[in-house]
C-alpha cells in the first residue's frame, strides 16, 4: 500500500500478484478506484473479448468488496487504540517494517 502525494489527489494503491487498486481521494472524498491488472489469470480469467463481461463482473465485484471493507475499517469510533497498534513499527528478524501514518502534516 502506498499514498502518492505528488498532485492534488492522493492515490492509495494496494496490490495483489501483478495487479493493484488503485483508489483516488481528494479533500477527504473517495472519487474513484480502478483496477489494472497485468495477468487476467491472477483471477481465474481469460484474456479475449468473448470475457470482457466476466472480467468486468469479477473486477466490480473486487472494487464493491474493497469499498466495503475499507468503510467497516475507517469506521473506527472508539477503536483507536487498534489504529495506533497498527501505527507501530513491525519488526521482522532484523528487517524493520514502518506501520501507517494516522495523520498527515504538511
Amino acid at each position: 500500500m502506498c499514498w502518492n502525494a505528488s498532485t492534488t489527489a492522493q492515490v492509495f494503491r494496494t496490490y495483489h500478484k501483478s495487479s493493484f487498486l488503485k483508489q483516488y481521494e481528494k479533500a477527504a472524498t473517495f472519487l474513484r478506484q480502478e483496477i489494472v491488472c497485468n495477468n487476467l489469470k491472477d483471477f481465474g480469467l481469460k484474456k479475449t473479448l468473448h470475457n470482457w463481461q466476466p472480467v468486468r463482473e469479477r473486477f466490480q465485484h473486487i472494487t464493491d468488496r474493497f469499498a466495503q471493507t475499507q468503510a467497516e475499517l475507517l469506521n473506527a469510533h472508539g477503536q483507536l487504540d487498534v489504529l495506533a497498534r497498527l501505527a507501530q513499527p513491525i519488526r521482522e528478524g532484523k528487517t524493520k517494517v514502518a506501520g501507517i501514518k494516522l495523520e498527515k502534516t504538511l
